[in-house]
């Protein structure tokens, strides 16, 4: 990737999720978060404690949404959940499609 990255993770956590390691992945590449769903606050809360600046949102929606915002052209905007999407979705593809959909004007 070059240029600024915002990074979108969120979902639900999957038990004995170890955080630590893709936090300071995102430290060394110095992107921003966008955190959604039930597992929101504590992906938000271990990027912080890396350094990682971060936000939560609801959902996949506004966290796209303000990905897009956050990230200057010409940036990229990284969809990698990292969590699973049993929170608001039947299955992960219908959580792929409805960040496919917001990115659409």
């Amino acid at each position: 990737m070059s240029g600024p990255c915002t990074l979108l993770v969120g979902g639900k956590a999957k038990d004995g999720l170890e955080l630590e390691p893709l936090a300071e992945a995102a430290a060394r590449l110095e992107v921003r978060v966008v955190a959604f769903g039930s597992a929101g606050p504590l992906l938000a809360s271990a990027f912080e404690a890396s350094g990682v600046p971060s936000e939560v949102t609801a959902t996949v929606e506004e966290a796209t949404a303000r990905g897009l915002e956050l990230t200057p052209a010409p940036g990229t905007l990284l969809f990698s959940p990292a969590c699973a999407s049993f929170d608001a979705y039947p299955n992960f593809r219908a959580r792929a499609l409805a960040f496919r959909a917001a990115l659409k004007p």
